[in-house]
């Protein structure tokens, strides 16, 4: 342990604890030399290794649990004291010498000295647990309650076998990021599709497939499936070996492309129905719309949801091969984030819809063959993060037959099943997304975000430092997996 002043430092106590929770070293990251300056390098150096400053197999498989974190209760400042002399061991990638504060006070005299982090800088000592940080322990709590959780992993790799430990990029194609929330479409075991919003108003693909011989789990590079998209993407998997995705074209029409299995290839995309429902379609900031979202009760039919410009609901279904006309779901309402909808049988649907900004309600929709014939919005089941898109997976159990994800509005994931109690669990989206998800199986989820930026530190960068909390890439798309 680490002692200043004769006791224990509180913030010791807590890094210490952090260890005893799961927590590694954050510089100990099998991808920690793609974040941190290293001077001198300190993977070669035999008196670095002795310091524990080395890569251990220990820290090669923990899970990353999220983007690199400077400003960690789990991370180490740039100075160290060898010999009795200071050393520069690393920076940020911005150029940043960064401390803990509390974790590198030295209690010898020869190294006050060294000593760069002045006296009360850097907030208050109970400050210096970070966002991810809890992100990360939540995460951990989530697999005691329930082992089948898995973690948030970076989908930012190199096409080819999952690449973890690679180099990251977040980009979907040069110099274009991921923007709004991300979709999922999962087929079967091993077998599923991403779709996320570029910068440059395109769509993209990433496909996952599971092999029996090696390689067995291999992920394709990022694909355009084409322009203009003012709006995130929803997606789904159905019977007879296709992939539905749908969207909100620049013309303020919703269009949906299919890919077709038998022919192994997208179809294009076309308009839905006949035209925009009446009223026209909301937008948001920006000038984007809010995306739709789609679902399927039956192999050949599809249900399409968008938002009105005056916040209701309206739907499309597809049946026998057409398109019905548009209706407009109730009154008093305003959906303000892309709604998740989910088939819970042949003739009902549940939704989730962020309304007026930070509400969210879980209505549910009755159909009579093709058309709706009930719709009741129900009460408030959470706040939310402000335009916050939720979540919805269906589930092979009749007392609880979906579970429901949102963005809490501490930015980070909470989720529960139908009539269940909420558990934050960790994930930290990009400000003003939400969380998509796709069911696996009869109880299994996939889901996906758009996570917060690779920033530089923040609140432990040295007074005067070039470019405190400077954002150093895009977070890019990560993806969670209850089994």
């Amino acid at each position: 342990m680490h002692f200043a002043a004769n006791r224990v430092d509180p913030n010791t106590l807590r890094h210490e604890l952090g260890h005893c929770l799961g927590l590694w070293h954050e510089f100990n990251r099998a991808d920690r030399d793609f974040w941190l300056d290293e001077r001198p390098d300190v993977d070669g150096p035999p008196a670095w290794d002795a310091a524990g400053f080395s890569l251990s197999l220990g820290a090669t498989v923990m899970p990353e649990l999220g983007n690199y974190d400077y400003d960690s209760l789990m991370n180490y400042g740039s100075i160290s004291v060898r010999t009795g002399a200071c050393v520069l061991r690393w920076l940020d990638l911005l150029g940043n010498r960064f401390e803990r504060r509390g974790l590198d006070r030295f209690p010898q005299d020869s190294a006050r000295a060294c000593r760069v982090f002045p006296p009360g800088a850097g907030g208050a000592v109970e400050d210096q647990v970070s966002a991810r940080d809890k992100s990360r322990v939540l995460q951990y709590l989530a697999r005691e309650v329930q082992p089948n959780w898995g973690f948030f992993e970076s989908l930012n790799t190199r096409p080819g076998w999952y690449d973890f430990d690679g180099q990251p990029d977040p980009y979907l194609a040069p110099r274009v990021r991921a923007i709004g929330t991300p979709a999922i479409a999962f087929r079967f075991n091993g077998h599923f599709d991403v779709f996320a919003r570029g910068s440059d108003r395109r769509l993209y693909w990433k496909a996952f497939r599971h092999q029996l011989l090696p390689p067995r789990d291999v992920v394709s590079a990022w694909i355009p499936l084409g322009c203009c998209f003012p709006s995130d993407p929803a997606a789904i998997s159905r019977g007879g070996g296709q992939i539905d995705i749908v969207a909100i074209h620049a013309t303020g029409r919703p269009v949906r492309n299919h890919f077709d299995f038998a022919n192994g290839a997208w179809q294009g995309w076309a308009f839905i129905g006949s035209g925009a429902p009446d009223g026209q379609l909301r937008r948001v900031g920006g000038g984007d719309f809010i995306g739709p979202a789609i679902t399927s009760r039956a192999a050949e039919g599809l249900d399409v949801f968008v938002v009105l410009a005056d916040g209701r609901l309206a739907v499309t279904t597809l049946w026998l091969g057409l398109w019905q006309n548009w209706q407009t779901l109730g009154n008093g309402y305003g959906v303000t984030a892309r709604p998740a909808a989910i088939a819970t049988s042949a003739h009902v649907v549940r939704l989730a819809v962020n309304e007026r900004e930070v509400n969210l309600y879980e209505p549910s929709v009755i159909f009579g063959f093709p058309r709706v014939v009930g719709f009741e919005l129900g009460g408030i089941t959470a706040q939310t993060a402000p335009f916050a898109a939720p979540g919805l997976t269906p589930r092979a159990d009749t007392v609880a037959p979906y579970r429901v994800l949102t963005v809490t509005r501490d930015q980070r994931i909470a989720h529960k099943l139908a009539g269940g109690r909420w558990r934050d669990i960790g994930g930290i989206p990009a400000p003003g997304t939400g969380i998509s998800a796709a069911g696996a199986g009869a109880y299994g989820a996939l889901m996906v975000i758009n996570g917060e930026d690779v920033t530089g530190c923040g609140r432990t960068c040295l007074d005067g430092q070039p470019n405190p909390g400077g954002v150093i890439q895009p977070g890019g798309v990560w993806l969670r997996e209850f089994r």
